[in-house]
């Protein structure tokens, strides 16, 4: 009888191996073979070689079978996710900025579920095909997308991001690096006008927008994408540098490390218009209505931001991608007051601030203060300050190659820095006897200008802004011409090139920036602009998990089952 009791144990273990084994065996795929993924990469190369957009690219005839779960990837289905990731990197699909880059092209799995799966979709399902899923910004309403356009950014982007990373030095101290490209973004980045209203009453601008691309793509932007751009640039010439968010404030901005020590910075909030000493809606919305550019948000730290610069509530969030591996958690910066005696903080006086522009181991900047242009050899206050006499009642200073060009309230003149000569190019008068030439700004080799003619002609118009819309008693006229045209201009011959515009007192969006930024809501706005993966992941699978329970429990019931058995044959053993 024992050792039939015995057998019967031994026979009860062994069907409870079948049940487990044969459920293992039922739940078991195999993954992609290289012959299979091989042919796979090939179809989807010859797919985006067709420029055809977004497609899905047919493998159903392979005859790759995964296991899909209810709550969770299956081996081989993440397999076949990983080896898509892998495609992404391999390909030449993304822009690149510095030493950043982004996808416009995401790349994944498509499955059906076959006969052998659940009513839920778990179970056996077929790779069917391969997705392939453009950046929405190129693609309209019925998945066309504009590849010529895509192109054109993709060269054009990494253009302008090296263009910004050439304007810093080996020889720059990291303050100088931040700096010149601080002022840079605040010069050529006009804020985003394109936006609707949500329900809760928040602005919500384009997709498009909250990304960085956006600031080297067409120079139009919001907080998000700047506090990402300015952290992917100083990335890229070798300061550590973060994106942190405030869904409390509705905003973002940069935090970046000097010395070992982080800081606070924020583009977007130091970035000028005409409006600050001008009046309000006083603010055209060309793209380069930043005249000069201010450094009240620049390198501070959390007890300034907080207290005196009234930002809350921010954390490293992985905003925009932008992170450093060593940054688990949002930094803290605790050294206050470390740059107020730096030249770009001690520069400072109501409605005017300076840009720092370098030329060769000079900085040049207007002083406020003195009322004249500085000169010199450091930003810290170390080196020995020297001052320029070039014209009275200076508004704004940039630089390109050797000379400075400078707008006052007669019009524009041109400092050989090198020679010091002094010649005016641009006389207001000529627009019109009250016009002013009151913006200018230079990108690249492009100086671009913009002048306030009153319509009726009365000079106080360009300052009384309180009695009545600008829009019907301004006119704004804007033009550009190329540093070598300049070279040879006269006074008396200046050219308008553009059309003249008028604006209305809603364009000017600048003034409200402390309602704008990143939503949570706007936030999963942004990241389904970018998202494009199939969710093949049904819901609960039942049968499933009843099949998984009733296998666990029957074998830890033949394991107890057997260890009562054991103990009864060692008890009889003892006995004898």
């Amino acid at each position: 009888m024992k050792k039939g009791f015995i057998n019967n144990i031994i026979r009860l273990i062994l069907v409870l191996v079948f049940v487990m084994s044969y459920g293992t065996e039922a739940r078991a795929f195999n993954c992609a073979t290289d012959e299979e993924k091989q042919e796979i990469e090939r179809r989807v190369r010859e797919a985006i070689a067709e420029e055809k957009g977004n497609v899905n690219v047919d493998i159903s005839d392979l005859g790759i079978k995964v296991n899909m779960y209810s709550n969770k990837y299956s081996k081989e289905y993440k397999d076949m996710m990983d080896f898509c990731t892998s495609l992404e990197n391999t390909l030449d699909i993304s822009f690149e900025m510095g030493n950043y880059k982004v996808k416009y092209m995401y790349i994944g799995p498509n499955t059906e579920p076959t006969e052998r799966a659940d009513k839920y979709g778990c179970g056996e399902n077929l790779l069917t095909s391969i997705n392939i899923g453009y950046d929405t910004y190129y693609t309209d309403e019925a998945g066309n997308v504009d590849i010529n356009q895509l192109k054109l950014d993709k060269k054009t982007i990494k253009e302008e991001a090296d263009y910004v990373i050439s304007l810093v030095s080996d020889d720059m101290t990291d303050v100088e690096k931040a700096l010149v490209i601080y002022d840079y973004l605040q010069a050529t980045t006009n804020y985003s006008t394109d936006k609707s209203q949500a329900e809760d009453g928040a602005d919500v601008y384009k997709n498009s927008d909250y990304d960085p691309i956006s600031v080297f793509r067409n120079h139009v932007s919001v907080c998000n994408a700047n506090a990402g751009a300015y952290a992917i640039l100083l990335n890229s010439v070798g300061i550590k540098a973060i994106q942190v968010d405030s869904y409390s404030m509705n905003h973002s901005w940069t935090m970046l490390e000097i010395d070992g020590k982080w800081y606070h910075a924020d583009v977007t909030w130091d970035d000028s218009n005409l409006s600050r000493y001008l009046g309000d809606n006083y603010c055209n919305n060309d793209m380069w209505d930043d005249n000069n550019c201010r450094h009240a948000y620049f390198l501070k730290s959390d007890e300034e931001m907080k207290n005196i610069l009234n930002h809350y509530d921010w954390e490293l969030t992985g905003q925009n991608g932008i992170s450093d591996e060593s940054v688990k958690k949002t930094p803290k910066a605790e050294e206050s007051y470390a740059f107020s005696e730096y030249r770009f903080a001690l520069n400072r006086e109501e409605g005017i601030d300076g840009r720092m522009n370098n030329i060769g181991e000079y900085w040049y900047y207007y002083d406020a203060n003195e009322g004249k242009i500085a000169k010199s050899k450091s930003v810290s206050g170390e080196e020995p300050v020297t001052y320029l006499d070039t014209v009275p009642d200076i508004i704004s200073v940039f630089c390109y190659d050797k000379a400075l060009y400078i707008l006052n309230g007669s019009g524009v003149f041109e400092y050989d820095t090198e020679t010091g000569n002094l010649r005016q190019f641009m006389d207001s008068k000529s627009f019109g006897e009250n016009a002013r030439i009151n913006e200018i700004c230079i990108y690249k080799d492009v100086f671009s200008y913009v002048v306030a003619n009153p319509k009726d002609n009365k000079s106080d118009t360009l300052w009384d802004v309180e009695e009545t819309k600008i829009d019907e008693r301004i006119e704004f006229t804007t033009g550009q011409y190329t540093i070598s045209e300049i070279k040879s201009m006269k006074v008396e011959e200046p050219k308008t090139e553009t059309a003249t515009e008028e604006i209305t007192t809603e364009e000017n969006t600048q003034t409200e920036q402390t309602t704008e930024g990143v939503t949570e809501k706007e936030t999963e706005a942004y990241k389904s602009a970018y998202e494009n993966k199939n969710d093949t992941i049904a819901s609960a699978n039942d049968n499933t998990l009843f099949r998984v329970a009733l296998i666990a429990g029957l074998s830890l019931a033949g394991i107890g089952l057997l260890l009562i058995v054991i103990s009864v044959i060692i008890r009889k053993k003892n006995k004898n």
